[in-house]
């Protein structure tokens, strides 16, 4: 789902309104993310709450150098640390993915780039509406749920 047409990435690129999308970054010849612009310019505090509000999600961790206006976004769902110099190479304001570890942090300060981790499953959980609906279309006897939370309590 994170290479495929009308995956994760166009369901994120969907989901948060951009438009002139653009592919950002290729490998073994898949297509692994996208570019996008925002309707209007965002300070990090707006873009912040606008995420928090779109994916619904409660904790984002930011790394960078902030920048007064943000408006040029690479998005790659799930874990993306491997693109970070290429999201800088296309220019963007701000690059959103998941798993961003401290070091790779690091990375976006020094390369002056704006990284936001909105946590690999609320970046990815965006694609289980179309799951389902394809799901429940070709299977129309069995009844599909979508779990909310990533979280689960173990008993002993």
């Amino acid at each position: 789902m994170d290479i495929a047409s009308d995956g994760v990435n166009d369901s994120l690129f969907e989901k948060l309104n951009l438009n002139n999308k653009k592919t950002f970054t290729f490998e073994e010849e898949k297509t692994m993310g996208l570019i996008g612009e925002l309707e209007k310019n965002y300070s990090l505090v707006e873009l912040l709450n606008f995420l928090e509000e779109k994916l619904e999600v409660k904790k984002i961790k930011v790394y960078g150098r902030d920048k007064r206006e943000i408006k040029k976004l690479a998005i790659l769902g799930g874990s993306g640390s491997d693109f970070i110099s290429d999201a800088k190479k296309v220019g963007v304001d701000a690059y959103i993915t998941g798993d961003i570890k401290y070091h790779d942090g690091q990375r976006a300060y020094e390369e002056g780039i704006i990284l936001i981790d909105v946590g690999h499953f609320y970046s990815e959980k965006i694609i289980l509406p179309k799951i389902k609906k394809r799901l429940s279309e070709k299977f129309s006897d069995l009844i599909f749920y979508i779990e909310e939370e990533n979280s689960f309590e173990l008993e002993f």
